[in-house]
């Protein structure tokens, strides 16, 4: 079993915590915004190829972000 803090404090595991936490939603905002934005990019001709396939893995790998804290809930419930 994890050892938690007490009421009110934080310790170093805590703190660990929420930096993890923090950047999996900052990754997730950051993939959120390039996949609504990459629809504005031009290469040229191969633009029809790129842009599909780039939108496909950013929304992937969001989706992936945002499952992440999610599945490890999960995983930890065996426990």
């Amino acid at each position: 079993m994890k050892d938690t803090s007490k009421k009110f404090q934080l310790d170093k595991n805590d703190l660990l915590t929420i930096a993890k936490n923090a950047a999996l939603v900052a990754a997730a905002a950051t993939v959120t915004y390039l996949g609504e934005t990459i629809a504005n990019v031009d290469l040229g001709p191969s633009t029809a190829f790129i842009v599909p396939v780039a939108t496909l893995a950013l929304h992937a790998l969001g989706r992936w972000l945002r499952d992440y804290k999610t599945d490890k809930k999960e995983e930890n419930k065996g426990e």
